[in-house]
């Protein structure tokens, strides 16, 4: 019996271009309208670029501190230094919209009974570097961006969990 279903969520479910792409047909900084494209490009790419290192050297650093640094980065890249600019782009950031085909799949999934609000239940650990975690354990959120690091509610790679993997092997 399934009892659990597990996404990514960035790039996955929830359009990482979206916020630039809104902020730049708003027409509130006409320089954004044209390079738009590449600033989420690189933004994203930066982005994943520093949770990579970050993980790999185990110096931990909050997900959105990443993401702003990442900002930070591809905005001087393209010679953007606008203070406005950057915090509706992180504001915006924070309610991303999901994919078309990623609301059908969920739509999906609650019809066959996985349903709860539309919120986020946990988060696993995806690193072998967390001093408090082992990689595999279900952390339960503390919001929709960040784990509850009280204590694990289990290990998905531990036996008694039946995992199906939908797409690339990222635990493995």
């Amino acid at each position: 019996m399934i009892k659990a279903v597990l996404f990514d969520a960035y790039g996955t479910l929830l359009d990482v271009d979206a916020a630039a792409a809104q902020l730049a047909s708003s027409g509130k900084f006409p320089e954004l309208q044209s390079c738009w494209p590449e600033l989420a490009s690189i933004w994203r790419t930066r982005q994943l670029n520093y949770t990579w290192l970050r993980s790999l050297s185990g110096s931990y650093k909050p997900f959105w501190e990443i993401t702003s640094d990442a900002l930070d980065y591809a905005m001087e890249a393209l010679s953007l230094s606008n203070a406005e600019m950057r915090d509706a782009l992180l504001k915006l950031y924070r309610e991303l919209a999901a994919y078309e085909d990623a609301v059908m799949a969920l739509d999906a999934v609650a019809t066959k009974g996985f349903r709860n609000g539309g919120s986020v239940w946990g988060f696993i650990v995806n690193t072998d570097n967390d001093k408090k975690f082992r990689k595999g354990d279900i952390l339960k959120a503390a919001g929709y961006n960040a784990p509850a690091r009280n204590a694990a509610r289990g290990n998905i790679l531990d036996g008694g969990y039946c995992i199906q993997w939908t797409g690339p092997l990222y635990l493995v």
